[in-house]
This record gives C-alpha cells, sequence and structure tokens, in this order.
C-alpha cells in the first residue's frame, strides 16, 4: 500500500481534472463525471497522507482550509453568482449547447467549474457547499511546486503570509483569482526550473503543461499571464538551436488547445466576448489618460491596500540585502546576484503583466457593461482582485531574491 501511495503525485490530480472537463467539452458526456471526482478525491487525500511529512505546513493548512471550506456555503457575489453558478448550469443542463440559454451568457472559460459540477453529481444533488470544495483540491499541486522550492524558516513564513494574509477567504469561497495566482506562480517556477536543469525529463514536460492549461483555462486574465510568460521566457532564458527550449516552446502551444477549443466554441454561438464588452474603443482610452482624477484613483486603489503594502514591505525587505550605500565617498553598491536570470525572468513578468492590466483598466472605464453604471467601477470594485498575480509575483521574487543572496 506504502509503495502505491509513493507513486502518486499531483499531476495525477491535473490529469483528472483536465480529462473530465476534455470529455465533457469535445463529447458533452456526464456520466463518467462520479468517477473522475471520486478518484480525484482519493488522490487527493493521499497526497496529504504522502506529502505530511515533508511539507507538514502545507499539508496542515490545506486540511484547515478544507474543514472551512466543507462546513461554510458561498457568500461572494463573484462566486455565488458567476464561478458557481455556471458550475450548477453545467450540471443541470443536459448538454453544454443549453450553457449558454439562460443566466448571464458570459464566455468564462469552465474548466474549474466542470469538475465542480462533477463533484456535485457525486453526491447526486446540488448544494452552496461541495462543490467549491474544487477549489480546495486544486490549490494542492501548485502549493506542491511551489514547496519543493523553499529552503529555509524565513521562505516557508513568506509563503505562508501569501497564502494566509493576501489570498485569505479567495482560496475556499469559490472565486478563481487566488486559484489562477497559484498557478501563475507553479507556472513560473517550473519554467525557471526547467532551464535551471541540465537535464530535462519527459515527465517536466507533462507538468509544466498540466499547470500552463490550468493557468489559462481558469480566467481569460490566464491568456495574458500565459502571453507575458511565454514573452520573457524568450527574452530571459531561450536560446535558438536548442532542441530543449524548442521543445519547451512546442509544449507551451499545446497547452492552449483547451482555452483555443472553448473560445471558438463561443464564437460558434454568437456569444459576445467579454473582452469586447468590457473594453473599450481608443477614443475613450485617450480620454481616461486625460482624466487626472481617474488615473490618481486608479494606482491609489492598486498600490494603496493591504494585499500591495505587505508584498512591497516583503520584496523591500529582500531587496536590501543586494544593495549597501558606501558612506566614505556616498557609492551605490549594488550585488552582481541581483540580475541573475531568474529574478529578471519573474521582474519581466512583473512588468509586461503589470503594463498589460493597467491598460486594460484604463480602456474599461466607463463601459456600459460597468454594474450599477458606478463611476471609476473597476478601478475601485476590481483592482485589488484582479492584481493578486501581481502580488504573488513581487512574494516569489522576494524569495528568490532570499534564495540568491548566498550565491557566488
Amino acid at each position: 500500500m506504502s509503495k502505491i501511495l509513493e507513486k502518486i503525485e499531483s499531476n495525477h490530480i491535473l490529469i483528472l481534472v483536465i480529462l473530465n472537463y476534455l470529455i465533457y467539452f469535445l463529447f458533452e458526456k456526464k456520466f463518467l463525471f462520479p468517477y473522475f471526482s471520486l478518484a480525484t478525491i482519493v488522490i487527493f487525500i493521499s497526497l496529504l497522507i504522502v506529502n505530511f511529512r515533508s511539507f507538514s505546513y502545507i499539508i496542515i493548512l490545506v486540511f484547515i482550509f478544507s474543514l472551512i471550506s466543507l462546513g461554510s456555503p458561498v457568500a461572494d457575489w463573484d462566486s455565488r453568482s458567476i464561478w458557481l453558478f455556471n458550475a450548477k448550469k453545467i450540471y443541470f443542463n443536459n448538454n453544454l449547447k443549453d450553457y449558454f440559454s439562460y443566466g448571464f451568457a458570459i464566455d468564462y472559460p469552465i474548466l474549474v467549474q466542470t469538475f465542480s459540477a462533477s463533484l456535485a453529481s457525486l453526491i447526486g444533488t446540488w448544494n452552496e457547499i461541495f462543490p467549491k470544495f474544487s477549489n480546495v483540491i486544486l490549490i494542492l499541486p501548485p502549493l506542491l511546486v511551489i514547496a519543493k522550492i523553499l529552503s529555509n524558516k524565513l521562505e516557508k513564513l513568506i509563503i505562508l503570509i501569501l497564502i494566509v494574509f493576501i489570498y485569505e477567504k479567495r482560496l475556499i469561497n469559490g472565486d478563481m483569482d487566488a486559484l489562477l495566482s497559484l498557478y501563475t506562480l507553479s507556472s513560473t517556477i517550473l519554467v525557471i526550473n526547467f532551464f535551471l536543469s541540465k537535464k530535462n525529463k519527459f515527465g517536466d514536460y507533462i507538468t509544466i503543461l498540466l499547470h500552463l492549461i490550468m493557468l489559462t483555462s481558469i480566467k481569460v486574465e490566464g491568456i495574458g499571464i500565459f502571453s507575458c510568460i511565454i514573452i520573457s521566457l524568450y527574452l530571459i532564458f531561450y536560446k535558438h538551436g536548442n532542441k530543449e527550449h524548442n521543445k519547451l516552446l512546442l509544449v507551451c502551444l499545446l497547452s492552449l488547445f483547451p482555452i483555443i477549443s472553448w473560445k471558438i466554441f463561443v464564437y460558434l454561438n454568437d456569444i459576445t466576448p467579454s473582452s469586447q464588452k468590457m473594453i473599450s474603443s481608443g477614443e475613450r482610452v485617450i480620454q481616461n489618460f486625460q482624466d487626472l482624477k481617474f488615473l490618481l484613483i486608479l494606482i491609489k486603489h492598486i498600490i494603496l491596500n493591504k494585499q500591495m503594502i505587505i508584498s512591497l514591505f516583503i520584496f523591500v525587505i529582500a531587496l536590501n540585502k543586494y544593495i549597501k550605500i558606501d558612506k566614505s565617498n556616498l557609492q551605490l553598491k549594488i550585488s552582481k546576484n541581483l540580475f541573475s536570470n531568474e529574478i529578471l525572468f519573474i521582474l519581466t513578468i512583473l512588468f509586461f503583466y503589470s503594463s498589460l492590466l493597467f491598460l486594460i483598466f484604463v480602456a474599461s472605464e466607463g463601459s456600459t457593461h460597468n454594474l450599477f453604471d458606478m463611476k471609476y467601477f473597476m478601478a475601485i470594485s476590481s483592482s485589488e482582485r484582479l492584481f493578486l498575480p501581481i502580488h504573488s509575483l513581487i512574494v516569489m521574487c522576494s524569495i528568490f531574491l532570499i534564495k540568491n543572496k548566498f550565491k557566488n
């Protein structure tokens, strides 16, 4: 029994969840839902047992999240009225063609929602508690990827701060933003490990493929993060003519199959993309850039929130070890380790995705799609939530700064 448990990996959870989605999406067959969900739960519990000795702090945290998730109904608006409602439509509809027939006809990806619906099918009824347990199951694979690079107590403490004080309840309330942030981190770490490794195995390609599929299929924003990772990969690591690098790019392209298939399905059903509803024409973008009050409010809500302040505070402390001032001649000395490829890679992703998000906020302001016709709706209501991947990358960059501090 112990030998069987040792062979179980977090990839098995992702394989089952993705297969569960693909079979439903391609063939519209739901009779396999209970079997996939039962197998996933068994593997989830097995992973908790197998990894307890090595990553006890992560396993205990996930166990606590499980108890809270299974003991409380969903209360947040986005979670209840969008994400879990989409899962509810999948559960009750006979086929995917009826998915857009009622409720919000939005093009949000449904990979996680398909898994939530399969959990409901396991117990034979729909409720507001058990389906959202899908979030807790899906946070385990990226958390294990992250935990494997943590080598000291300080790094582990920083991750716990990220999970408890930055993600807060978003990991267990059925929301997608914290889940997207975790797969942003795991995908980034896996790419870094790929280029730092002297020789990569076939399993490494599979792991990257699975995490990138999750990244792009959790939320639409995942496609933007994926693009930033690919651009940064090309700028920092990629070497022309290297066979392994070319294989990785192929894996990255293959990871887009589920989300591209979904987008084609949306197009064939004449559903207007949510991005088209939110993002304005060039004229309104120019007007918003000229609106100083809007820009100040947007910057305020991006920077002056608990999540960003905690992230930047950790980053400044880690960065302090690399910068020193020579008091005798007032010269600024910067350690060469600050410019390692892994740090530059994370910072490049940070720059591109922050810029992309800022442009999206500017382009979305004033959209008729904004709820309640609220002025500065996106800046006020969504900046803290949508910048969670940025907060996560800042914290992860801090961890790599700490790790590189002792390198020659």
